[in-house]
Order: C-alpha cells, then structure tokens, then sequence
C-alpha cells in the first residue's frame, strides 16, 4: 500500500491510495491487460496543486467563513504538501492506457496523437 502518508490517510482521503507504477503494471498483466501508453503526470500535477494552493491563499477571506480552522489548516497543508511533494518526486501519478493482451501490434498506434486529434 502506497498511500498519502498518515497525514492524508487521516484528514484528506481515508484508505486512499497511490500505487507505484510498478505495481499497477504488474496487476494489469495479472489481470491480462497490456499497458501500451504510459505517462507520467507527475509535471502536471505539480503545477495544478501549486495553482490550487495559491488560489485557496489568495481567496482565504471568501474560504475561511465556510470552514472552521481545523479544516482550513488541513487542506492549506495537504495542497500546498502536494504541489511540494510532486515537484521533487516524493509522489507521481500517472495515466496507463490498457487493452486486452495478446492483440496484434499492428493494430496499435503509432504514436499519441491520436489522442489528441478530435
């Protein structure tokens, strides 16, 4: 189990969980998927957590009547904790596009941008 540390497993999302990559991907094969596309989106999540934390800073005053302090200092915390923890790698995220194993190669993309294309 790979979690948030006590922190967050106590005050933010109880029994949440980040597993490792490795152990994704190990399940997935056990469970006969093939990951074909992985990516990290560790980057993303680092600047998403830091615009987060400072929107919650800068509209303190509109925030703070509709919680007490406790729950103020715990989400001021776990996002700004985020925002540090995936800037310097203590924690990534990523996005694992699976299929069915034992399909054709052929038959998989060459590249990702038909992802992107509408």
């Amino acid at each position: 189990r790979h979690g948030g540390g006590h922190f967050i497993d106590r005050y933010v999302f109880p029994r949440g969980e980040l597993p490792h990559i490795g152990t994704v991907l190990t399940r997935l094969q056990e469970g006969g998927l093939e990951a074909f596309d992985v990516e990290n989106l560790r980057r993303h999540y680092m600047r998403t957590t830091q615009l987060w934390s400072e929107a919650f800073e800068a509209n303190r005053e509109r925030i703070r009547p509709l919680v007490d302090e406790k729950r103020w200092r715990i989400w001021r915390i776990y996002l700004a904790g985020c925002a540090w923890a995936f800037d310097r790698d203590e924690v990534a995220i990523y996005q694992v596009l699976c299929r069915p194993a034992g399909q054709r190669a052929q038959d998989l993309p060459w590249s990702r941008d038909w992802i992107y294309r509408r």
